[in-house]
């Protein structure tokens, strides 16, 4: 698992670069997800601007320090109550993961060289990763399903201030024992939940969680246009923990690809009928389908895809933050479907490196969906702006989005 940063601004060259990538670097059968976590949790910000300031020996400022901390962290406690100042700690996780590796050295050796890959890739478009280790991990399972308002690292921390090492602020609760497997531990500390049709209730902080899937996607869009999917700019975002999960897998065979190229010629052929020619869906989907065929015989390959959005709230104030979501998404062009009776499965498969296990549950409830490969890049979460809010009281590097 690795933490990259959002990186600002895009160009031709970069969507040439990635698509490339995509289309020709993956290797079969690797599961790729893409996860941004917008976390409550600011300790991490809060500890490197702490520590330069209280380097002064300031009494004054250090004073001045602690109260804005309380204030901050206050704020970003508060997140059933929106009004654009809820600090956020945006991270963006990028993990790997193959069906069948244990035991499999020929399998672990395709992995560990795609990741080194990987990390090279991110390095000539500019995007600054760090790889994680176990704390990072237990630390980020943890906030996914047991996410707290007051701080998880409040049981003690360890500051660091490099990007380049570990978290900034940990639990020591989050330390793991290297005489035990790793999946025995990461569960640690599980709190009760009751699961629904409709949502997942943490029973011992009182918060809800609600998972989406994309239903419908405008008719264009780009890398550039996935920024606005963290929030809208000028109503303080949605008043909820946001987490959004992408991920994309080569596990598209021959056999696969001539079953897809298929059911475009029939949709192709029926637009021809003389009883389909004012059928202009009909029309504008063998449209479609002629490119896409059209790009295929070019060399671009068919990738599966999976998209998924989590939003963590208070109980009475989800209803309202499900209505913010969509409607910015509605107004974006992006329609979402909330996933009744799957979000435990949707929760499950999100956490890092489970989507090669949890693929074929997902693909048959009809949450997996095939793609080209220019597709897949147009959807990539790494564009981010950073702004700052326009009130007072709130860290320049924090904001909705």
């Amino acid at each position: 698992m690795t933490e990259i940063s959002m990186r600002v601004g895009s160009n031709e060259a970069l969507e040439k670069n990635l698509n490339l990538f995509f289309n020709n670097e993956i290797p079969e059968g690797i599961y790729m997800q893409f996860l941004v976590v917008g976390s409550n949790n600011i300790e991490d910000k809060l500890s490197l601007w702490r520590s330069e300031r209280t380097a002064h020996n300031d009494p004054m400022l250090d004073r001045i320090t602690k109260y804005r901390e309380a204030f901050l962290r206050e704020k970003a406690r508060d997140i059933g109550n929106s009004d654009g100042r809820i600090g956020r700690d945006w991270k963006t996780y990028v993990s790997c993961s193959m069906r069948g590796v244990d035991g499999n050295n020929n399998k672990l050796e395709l992995l560990v060289k795609f990741k080194e890959k990987l990390l090279k890739k991110f390095a000539s478009i500019k995007l600054n990763t760090r790889s994680c280790d176990v704390v990072d991990l237990k630390y980020l399972v943890n906030d996914l399903v047991n996410m707290q308002l007051t701080p998880l690292s409040s049981q003690g921390q360890v500051g660091i201030k490099s990007f380049d090492s570990s978290s900034h602020t940990k639990s020591n609760s989050n330390k793991h024992n290297l005489l035990e497997r790793i999946s025995d531990q990461i569960f640690e500390g599980l709190h009760e939940a009751s699961i629904t049709e409709e949502e997942i209730k943490h029973l011992n902080t009182d918060l809800v969680t609600r998972g989406y899937t994309l239903k419908k996607l405008p008719e264009s869009f780009g890398i550039n246009d996935m920024v606005s999917l963290l929030g809208p700019d000028l109503e303080g975002g949605f008043p909820a923990r946001l987490i959004i999960s992408y991920t994309i897998s080569n596990n598209i065979n021959k056999a696969d690809e001539g079953k897809i190229i298929a059911e475009g010629l029939r949709s192709i052929h029926a637009s021809e009928k003389w009883y389909t020619r004012h059928d202009i869906s009909l029309q504008n989907e063998a449209k479609w389908w002629k490119v896409l065929i059209d790009r295929n015989k070019n060399g671009e390959r068919f990738l599966t895809e999976n998209l998924q959005i989590f939003i963590t709230t208070i109980k009475n104030g989800v209803e309202i933050a499900e209505e913010k979501l969509l409607s910015h998404y509605n107004s974006v062009d992006f329609q979402l479907a909330r996933n009744d009776k799957l979000h435990l499965i949707g929760l499950l498969s999100i956490l890092p490196m489970q989507q090669a296990v949890f693929w074929k549950s997902l693909k048959f409830f009809q949450l997996v969906k095939n793609v080209p490969a220019s597709e897949v890049v147009a959807k990539l979460p790494i564009h981010g702006e950073w702004k700052g809010i326009n009130r007072s009281g709130v860290l320049l590097t924090w904001s909705q989005r």
